[in-house]
């Protein structure tokens, strides 16, 4: 019996169809403006891809480890593996086809797919579910905490967003 769930691998095509018209809209001079990522204020169709390729990530995490009785060594191998192949690829894909690493975008969407893979992977087989929400929680009420200060408020400053000083942070880049 086919164990797989119809409305992720639906919604899992719907996302890939709408990344393909995103990143190929025919002409970029004439884009559709709904084609285009938001300047700042407000959000378009284009905006929700990414988001919504790691919500179907989360999603097969939980059904694909919900499957294995218990974690051992060879399953966070497993993960790992998985991590550096996804961030590997992303990295390729990022110095193709001149294989400029002066000018690499280290935290490009597939290495960004690669570190949340990692850390749900490692969340998710480590703890309960209970903990998990609550990790979660906290996560989430952080980060909308940390909004709130006057030197990172997002609408206000868009040079100086949540995300621009984490990834300056994290990756030392801007």
């Amino acid at each position: 019996m086919n164990s797989r769930l119809i409305s992720l691998d639906f919604f899992r095509g719907f996302t890939i169809a709408a990344m393909i018209v995103v990143n190929d809209p025919g002409s970029w001079k004439y884009v559709f403006a709904p084609l285009r990522h938001a300047e700042w204020h407000g959000v378009t169709p284009t905006d929700l891809v990414f988001p919504f390729f790691l919500f179907i990530v989360g999603v097969s995490i939980t059904l694909s480890l919900s499957k294995i009785e218990k974690t051992d060594f060879s399953t966070y191998l497993k993960i790992s593996k998985r991590t550096v192949i996804l961030f590997g690829i992303g990295i390729f894909l990022a110095v193709f086809p001149n294989f400029d690493f002066s000018s690499v975008r280290i935290a490009g969407v597939l290495q960004r797919i690669a570190l949340v893979y990692l850390f749900r992977s490692t969340v998710i087989s480590l703890f309960p579910l209970t903990v998990v929400s609550l990790i979660y929680s906290f996560l989430i009420f952080t980060f909308f905490n940390s909004c709130k200060s006057e030197n990172l408020r997002p609408v206000k400053q868009p040079k100086q967003n949540m995300s621009r000083v984490c990834c300056i942070t994290v990756l030392l880049k801007s």
